[in-house]
């Protein structure tokens, strides 16, 4: 039987009192973040308050390596971007920090209808996790995703579809991916 409570609260207070023992009989929660629905974000789930007990362990093993490390950087980036707001310069570091962080946001998007493949999926969090997009502007992620995407398809068709069946980045997996992602850099996408 599946239970989905939903609680408001006070003013986003999440340390005040739920009126119930709602919290310890769930396997997770689901924050929901009024500030950034009004930024645009849409669902506006607060990942820094979102918590599941049983996430990590339904997931393909490639992606809770990948989504583990994608979390905390993204936390992160609101916190310093939130940090930021208020002042007029920052340090070099910092404003590294703020466009991977950007970056890290626009990998998240996704088009409406239109569900990306798990290993899709994997490429593009391990192209992150690799410093692919370090140089890349947010704007276009996007498009260099998608190069990344239909190069690994068409080089190494075999390679995803061994990811498909081990669910797993073996070294030889990614040893695949390191060279198409040389292979692209090289090619000055």
């Amino acid at each position: 039987m599946t239970h989905l409570p939903i609680i408001e609260t006070l003013q986003g207070d999440v340390t005040g009192y739920i009126p119930s023992n709602t919290i310890s009989m769930t396997d997770g929660q689901i924050y929901m973040n009024a500030a950034l629905f009004g930024e645009g974000f849409k669902p506006a789930i607060d990942m820094g308050l979102s918590v599941s007990r049983i996430g990590s362990k339904v997931q393909w093993p490639a992606v809770r390596e990948l989504s583990s490390m994608l979390r905390r950087e993204y936390v992160r980036f609101r916190e310093l971007q939130k940090l930021t707001r208020v002042k007029a310069g920052v340090s070099a570091d910092v404003e590294r920090r703020l466009m991977r962080g950007r970056v890290v946001s626009e990998l998240l998007k996704q088009t409406i209808n239109a569900p990306v493949p798990m290993e899709e999926q994997v490429v593009a969090l391990y192209a992150f996790r690799e410093n692919f997009f370090d140089d890349c502007a947010p704007s276009d992620v996007a498009g260099r995703i998608k190069k990344l995407i239909t190069r690994v398809k068409n080089n190494i068709p075999e390679t995803i579809a061994q990811l498909v069946e081990t669910m797993d980045l073996t070294e030889e997996i990614k040893e695949a991916l390191d060279n198409e992602f040389t292979g692209l850099r090289n090619s000055h996408i």
